[in-house]
């Protein structure tokens, strides 16, 4: 379920703010002054009623210090920042922010963030990935001790 963060600013959730805080803070956001000032600059237009006017023109501007009238399509220091932006979100919520029942993301094709809630999700453990990959590759014949595995010989007893 996406909510858009197009929302008037004495309205917005106050939750929404402190989110975009503790983003801005982590560790994948904060050792780049650049993306951080971008996370803070599109979610402030946003929580300001100004989400119509965030544009890569006007963000090239603002964030990065390019002329009014620059070329987009010559410079491309926002599309790039946004995309590293992008997955630097994604590494936030697979991780540090993994407990944040909401999530803040930039869909691809725009520049206005928005807040998702976050759906019941079991963690990529590695192990269970490598158990899960080797059943599909070798058969269900190795089912039981792999479960045996995650699980631990107490569940599964012969």
């Amino acid at each position: 379920m996406l909510i858009a963060l197009k929302v008037d600013s004495t309205k917005t959730d106050a939750s929404q703010k402190l989110l975009v805080d503790r983003v801005a803070a982590s560790r994948y956001i904060n050792k780049s002054a650049r993306l951080r000032d971008l996370l803070l600059y599109l979610c402030d237009r946003v929580f300001e009623g100004l989400a119509e006017e965030i544009h890569e023109q006007e963000i090239g501007h603002k964030v990065f210090g390019r002329p009014p009238d620059y070329d987009t399509s010559s410079d491309n220091i926002v599309r790039v920042h946004v995309s590293m932006l992008r997955k630097r979100l994604e590494q936030y919520f697979g991780s540090e922010g993994a407990h944040e029942p909401v999530i803040l993301e930039i869909p691809r094709g725009n520049y206005t963030p928005v807040f998702r809630e976050r759906t019941a999700f079991l963690p990529d453990v590695p192990a269970r990935r490598k158990v899960s990959q080797g059943l599909a590759n070798r058969g269900s014949h190795h089912h039981r001790g792999a479960l045996r595995h995650l699980h631990g010989p107490s569940t599964f007893s012969q």
